[in-house]
């Protein structure tokens, strides 16, 4: 009998766990670290050159940094006495002078501005051997040494009005979260222009250089600021969003599924009025980045320091991005369906497609999925695209797509065209690039005026085949013109790929209907 009371105990805990794991709201901890440091491995978004904190040797490639502060040490030894001496930045400090200020955090040497903030004079040795100089981990502003003893207050310098300063933050622990978590962000009146910005980076996305851009702005902001995706998804950074006295940037590290998942959860929790969202493009295709002017991929000087990104940031403007609602519904006077397949509803940002160009977008997803899959490289992504695209010129696995599918433009059934794809379009880039919109405008400018990414109207163009995709990426043809929707409805007769802003799956025969349903806050980066 005992036996069987501790296996159902434990089942009960089990579940609880489960409850709590999944469904209990993320909190942001605040990592009490006192002296000790967070070392990671010196990498290319590091200084080239760099001396250790403690001996001041020349450090190699296999040395140490810190991920908040970056100090720097070349062996283990050294990280031990770094622990021991020398105090990391802190997400959360006591306030020491008054409500609103807050001392300097001085590390020796290893400068980036070679000119003292004090006294505005060159700070000699800088380019010699060994540490010369101090700066500050909050403001990032140079100093003599001698400069540094009668400076006192941080006033955060340039990145002012987009860090959370260490005095601002509140943070407890409870019977539900026992770990120091983020309670509450004062709000800092002095400062008129504050809109801290927030950095969500997903690992997974392109290569790995979203963990990079993620260290260099844990250095160059509060760390609390940058949160890595994970099973919560973008919930956890939008957290410190629902806490802040005042609207928030975001800085999406990834591709256009991290994108449309951030902007599906700001939706979620009703965020759409306090935050605007910039993007650092990391994934393979970034055509929403793209229409942005963030571009197609991070730029060089970028992903050596943030500062180029953030005064990308601070002069963006904010433009709005239609949100499109699907709506899937099934057959369920069968059994099968209506136990396995329950009605759903999505967003959608960029495009909507199914055929062909989710075929290859699915094969892809497979493969990068595979444990096969070792070597994350934009370069390599590329080239499976198009192995899987030249596959199905061959294959034709969606040959006769205009059988299968009915399609209504405003209620209105469409006679399709021999066709392999149907792509619904809110933006002017489809496929890692290719303006589809523009093609057409050379042919037939009524119906590609107006368009816009807040317009409401969707532009539906027909794909005949994987090889007229190939073709429309060299600007060797144009797109077949389906016409202009304010609504739009999809029935599927048989089992077929679709894609949703890049995210690829198959689906039975249903019915997809989109509207158009509310509109997102993004920075469009200004070009001069």
């Amino acid at each position: 009998m005992d036996f069987y009371l501790i296996v159902l105990i434990f089942l009960i805990l089990l579940v609880l766990w489960i409850i709590l794991h999944y469904y209990a709201k993320p909190i942001i901890v605040i990592n009490d670290r006192k002296k000790r440091h967070l070392w990671k491995n010196k990498n290319e978004s590091d200084h080239f050159i760099l001396f250790c904190n403690i001996c001041e040797h020349l450090c190699s490639a296999s040395s140490f940094i810190c991920e908040y502060c970056s100090i720097a040490c070349d062996r283990i030894e050294c990280t031990k006495i770094a622990d021991k001496s020398l105090k990391c930045k802190q997400e959360k400090e006591r306030r020491e002078l008054k409500s609103t200020e807050v001392k300097h955090h001085y590390i020796k040497g290893n400068l980036i501005e070679t000119v003292c903030s004090s006294c505005n004079l060159e700070i000699e040795g800088v380019h010699d051997v060994g540490i010369h100089g101090t700066k500050c981990c909050w403001c990032h502003n140079s100093f003599h040494n001698s400069c540094a003893k009668s400076e006192l207050v941080c006033n955060f310098g340039k990145l002012r009005d987009f860090v959370i300063p260490p005095f601002s933050v509140r943070a407890a622990r409870t019977r539900s979260a026992p770990k120091l978590h983020l309670n509450e962000i004062t709000p800092i009146p002095e400062w008129p222009n504050w809109q801290p910005l927030i950095v969500i980076a997903n690992k997974s996305s392109g290569s790995n250089e979203a963990d990079n851009i993620a260290t260099l702005f844990k250095r160059v902001l509060n760390p609390i600021q940058v949160v890595i995706l994970n099973n919560h998804g973008p919930a956890e950074a939008l957290e410190i969003v629902k806490l802040s006295p005042v609207k928030c940037r975001i800085l999406v590290c990834g591709g256009d599924g991290s994108v449309a998942w951030t902007l599906n959860t700001i939706s979620e929790m009703k965020l759409d009025d306090k935050v605007s969202i910039a993007i650092c493009p990391q994934g393979t295709g970034n055509d929403l980045s793209r229409v942005l002017n963030w571009g197609a991929e991070i730029e060089d000087n970028d992903l050596q320091s943030p500062f180029e990104l953030i005064e990308k940031i601070r002069n963006a403007e904010e433009i709005f991005l239609d949100r499109w609602l699907i709506e899937t519904k099934y057959d369920h006077r069968t059994m099968i369906t209506r136990r396995l397949h329950h009605d759903k509803k999505t967003f959608m940002y960029n495009y909507f497609s199914v055929g062909v160009d989710a075929l290859v977008t699915l094969n892809f997803h497979k493969a990068r999925a595979s444990a096969l899959y070792v070597i994350k490289s934009k370069i390599i992504n590329k080239f499976l695209y198009f192995i899987y695209g030249t596959q199905q010129v061959i294959m034709q696995d969606c040959d006769g797509l205009h059988e299968y599918l009915e399609l209504y433009i405003n209620d209105i059934e469409q006679e399709l065209p021999d066709l392999q794809s149907v792509i619904c379009l809110n933006i002017n880039s489809w496929g890692g690039g290719v303006k589809l919109v523009d093609i057409i405008k050379e042919h037939d400018k009524v119906f590609a005026e107006g368009h816009s990414i807040n317009d409401e109207a969707l532009e539906i163009f027909g794909i005949s085949s994987s090889f007229h995709i190939a073709q429309l990426q060299v600007g060797l043809t144009k797109p077949i013109k389906l016409g202009k929707a304010r609504e739009l409805k999809v029935k599927l007769k048989k089992v077929l790929p679709i894609q949703i802003d890049g995210e690829p799956h198959t689906e039975i025969p249903c019915e997809i209907k989109i509207s158009a349903h509310s509109q997102a806050r993004m920075l469009r980066r200004r070009i001069n």
